[in-house]
């Protein structure tokens, strides 16, 4: 059969990762399903699924019936793997080597494993390409659908050396604001690999930290600009067909007078009005990074009460992790990810504690800046479009 491609996260922090290497390995959660041996079909999984975790919703169910059911049964030996870390911008490639096994897991070790014969353990995102490493952020398990994933892969490794089950191919492809945002921290996620490799290399002509921080700043821009988007996107929806229910806040968006005469006497439609007032003026300089700034952008095109709890309950549920948040520590983890942007942009990222000398950073803190805020979009898409 010819082989597959897959990706499969290194869990929350990357807590699988030590794991993952030590045992040979790659491996996801959901410990309270049990061992899935005897259990062979997607139906049954989802029974699983629903009776260990009945807390969550039928669609966050369904997701991880999925995915535990791709890792169970559509995953084979001679499949290709890339481990995707969310601290690094390195992934590790590996060859599926073993059948679907359960452990009795304690502690932050995965539940349901598979053996993986190594390739390379610390691939850059500039020799594999983005698209090989592309899935959605609240996934554990994604299937890539790229055409001659695998055979790419497998030539990939052969570099230097450095040390029913069709379901997931269903997911749906992201709306234009979405494949905007992954473009754009891709280019995050570049700069920070460069800053690794600068580092490693011992560059003095300049401070590489810098690299980082150039690197937060631009993650930060492109969730400002994703937000922009969304809302153009959906407000031009909301304008074309009057059917979709309005959020209370689009009647609030105010037109000139002279476009709605405009509008009135058919030299424009509201659409183009719209679009216009959006692209340029006020409108278009406005910020969309502060948690605060984000809920007023996005009442104008969506239901957001409660959003920063409802993207909590999100973020807690989606990657089968154990981990909960609450509304309050994920809009203070963005408003600290903003504020450290502001102190990067317009203070020279100057320490208080230490004049003259920049606060401390690197591709760690960075890299994880990148993940939280890819995270959070996809969060948000679920909530406002209740996914």
């Amino acid at each position: 059969m010819v082989a597959q491609a897959w990706i499969v996260r290194a869990g929350r922090d990357d807590e699988y990762e030590r794991i993952a290497f030590a045992d040979g390995v790659v491996g996801v959660g959901w410990r309270r399903v049990g061992d899935l041996t005897e259990v062979t079909t997607r139906a049954a999984v989802r029974q699983r699924v629903q009776h260990a975790y009945p807390s969550v919703t039928p669609k966050t169910q369904e997701i991880y019936a999925l995915q535990l059911n791709a890792f169970r049964s559509a995953m084979r030996p001679g499949d290709l793997v890339v481990l995707l870390r969310e601290n690094s911008p390195q992934v590790a490639l590996g060859e599926i080597a073993g059948d679907y096994a359960h452990v009795a897991a304690s502690g932050p070790r995965p539940s349901h494993v598979r053996r993986v014969r190594w390739l390379r353990q610390a691939v850059p995102l500039s020799e594999i390409g983005q698209e090989l490493v592309t899935a959605p952020a609240l996934t554990a398990v994604y299937r890539q659908t790229a055409a001659g994933a695998a055979d790419r892969l497998r030539s990939i490794a052969a570099g230097p050396s450095d040390g029913d089950p069709t379901a997931l191919a269903a997911v749906p492809q992201a709306p234009a604001a979405a494949d905007g945002l992954r473009r754009n921290l891709g280019y995050a996620r570049s700069l920070a690999e460069a800053g690794l490799n600068l580092e490693r290399l011992g560059v003095t002509k300049f401070e590489v930290l810098d690299v980082y921080r150039a690197a937060w700043v631009q993650a930060v821009a492109s969730l400002d600009h994703w937000v922009h988007q969304e809302i153009r996107e959906r407000m031009l929806r909301l304008a074309e067909d009057p059917s979709l229910p309005r959020p209370k806040n689009f009647g609030a968006v105010q037109l000139p007078l002279g476009t709605v005469e405009d509008i009135q006497h058919g030299r424009r439609t509201l659409r183009e009005a719209i679009d216009e007032l959006l692209t340029t003026g006020d409108h278009a300089r406005q910020s969309y990074q502060s948690p605060q700034l984000i809920v007023r952008g996005l009442k104008q095109v969506a239901n957001v009460d409660q959003l920063w709890q409802r993207v909590a309950v999100v973020l807690g549920e989606r990657d089968g992790s154990a981990r909960k948040y609450s509304g309050h520590d994920v809009e203070s983890r963005l408003q600290e990810i903003v504020h450290r942007r502001h102190k990067i942009a317009h203070e020279y990222d100057e320490d208080p504690t230490r004049p003259g000398r920049k606060r401390d950073i690197d591709q760690g803190a960075t890299m994880h800046t990148i993940s939280w805020i890819e995270q959070i979009a996809e969060a948000i898409l679920v909530v406002i479009d209740v996914k």
